[in-house]
């Protein structure tokens, strides 16, 4: 019989990928006869793998740790007031922002992520010296707590109507999250002024319908109007409020009230609908629209 030093040279010599079948049979009949080379033979190779796989699943786990910790979001301290409300003069309502300085006519209460149409038309209002802002370039940025930053608007100022110093009517770039966002706005690129909004989440919405009221706004317990868009044309389409168990807790009829508009992007027809549901609580709630179910949202 041969000794394992043997053996071991001629498992060298064999074919890297493949094995004959006589030798294949040669080596099964030599390792029954004499098990201990088996052993010898091979577990340095299991011990091998095994280190291998351990050294592979740390420096994965340790990889996949670094990369976890590499997209977790860092904050950052908006300095900005935060913008309050208040009547505006000389004329009927209300803006938002930092009196005497920076504001936006408060047309709808809150701007919504992702949101076009509440962005479609917004007016701003500066004050400071009259000569030093009307006839200048303007810009609008935006950064949320993320450090995250867009371009609003930008374009030339007009002059004062309503004892503001200088205004635009202008359309904002949508706000892509929701959260606390600081805008900040520039006269000739210098700084002139900031405040931070909180933009709500964005509408609820399925693949062909959207609410185009924001949770957030609607009063609780009681029926409230509410109105959706739909790429499809329909007298009337069911809506039911789902609570966070999947239950329905209230049901309505939609009316359809024809097309409302044309997106500028897709040019594709909108038709609006409306209709009443209670919202009995605070709490994680979900539409289903026309067979169609909204991500879970909180009112």
């Amino acid at each position: 019989m041969k000794n394992l030093p043997t053996i071991q040279d001629e498992l060298k010599q064999l074919p890297k990928y493949s094995l004959t079948h006589a030798q294949k049979q040669r080596i099964r009949i030599e390792l029954r006869q004499k098990r201990k080379p088996s052993i010898t033979i091979f577990k340095p190779f299991v011990t091998g793998s095994a280190i291998l796989l351990a050294l592979f699943l740390i420096v994965t786990s340790g990889a996949f740790q670094e990369s976890e910790s590499s997209v977790m979001k860092k904050q950052v301290a908006l300095q900005a007031v935060k913008g309050e409300r208040f009547a505006l003069e000389k004329r009927d309502g209300y803006a938002i922002g930092t009196q005497n300085k920076a504001a936006l006519l408060d047309t709808f209460g809150h701007f919504v992520a992702k949101d076009k149409s509440r962005v479609a038309k917004v007016m701003i209002y500066l004050w400071g010296d009259s000569k030093e802002l009307a006839g200048k370039s303007y810009k609008v940025e935006a950064m949320n707590q993320y450090g995250e930053k867009l371009q609003l608007a930008e374009g030339e100022l007009a002059g004062g109507l309503y004892g503001e110093d200088a205004q635009i009517i202008t359309s904002f770039t949508p706000i892509p999250s929701a959260g606390v966002w600081q805008l900040s706005f520039y006269v000739d690129g210098n700084y002139h002024s900031a405040f931070t909004l909180n933009v709500l989440p964005p509408f609820p919405k399925t693949k062909h319908y959207v609410l185009t009221s924001s949770p957030k706004e609607l009063k609780i317990g009681k029926n409230v109007e509410l109105y959706m868009e739909g790429t499809k044309n329909k007298k009337e389409i069911k809506v039911q409020l789902l609570n966070e168990k999947g239950k329905v807790v209230d049901s309505e009829v939609f009316k359809g009230k024809g097309l409302s508009g044309i997106d500028a992007e897709t040019s594709q027809k909108e038709y609006g609908y409306s209709g009443g549901l209670i919202i009995p609580d605070k709490g994680t709630w979900s539409l289903v629209i026309d067979g169609e179910k909204t991500l879970p949202f909180n009112n």
